[in-house]
């Protein structure tokens, strides 16, 4: 699981649970879909990117728009958490902000792996499967395309 996802763990759980002991993760990962994080993601890229991601895992994603850039180009969240769980309004969560700028070729890159690091490592890790259950993360790929 990435570090970022971690950090929001900590930040999240770490008054409602006991330190857990180290284990490895010997499971497979519950991977549904490939994507290539060794590229540009261009709008269109990252949008046909996203939607593969939802339509792979949709008991935990939500895919929405947040509205449109000063450009015309739409500006993506993504909601993950276990949703069947309730209203994710209604749990803690974290902002995940990607590309900070058309300039910012890793932060949608970044985006995308820690999306898919939670719902794939959600069966065979017990900090991703608590996080999906009692937190979310909204994560937004790119904020500024333009």
């Amino acid at each position: 699981m990435s570090w970022l996802v971690h950090c929001a763990l900590a930040a999240l759980l770490a008054p409602l649970q006991e330190p857990a002991p180290t284990r490895r993760l010997t499971a497979a990962p519950d991977r549904r879909v490939e994507l290539d994080l060794q590229h540009y993601y261009t709008a269109q890229d990252l949008l046909r990117a996203l939607r593969t991601l939802e339509s792979a895992y949709p008991e935990f994603l939500r895919l929405e728009s947040l509205g449109t850039s000063s450009g015309g180009d739409e500006l993506w969240v993504m909601t993950v958490a276990k949703l069947e769980r309730g209203d994710p309004l209604t749990r803690p969560a974290v902002f995940v902000a990607g590309a900070l700028g058309q300039g910012d070729l890793f932060g949608t890159e970044m985006a995308l792996a820690t999306i898919i690091d939670v719902v794939q490592d959600h069966a065979r890790d017990a900090a991703a499967r608590e996080l999906l259950e009692r937190c979310v993360l909204y994560v937004a790929p790119c904020v500024n395309p333009d």
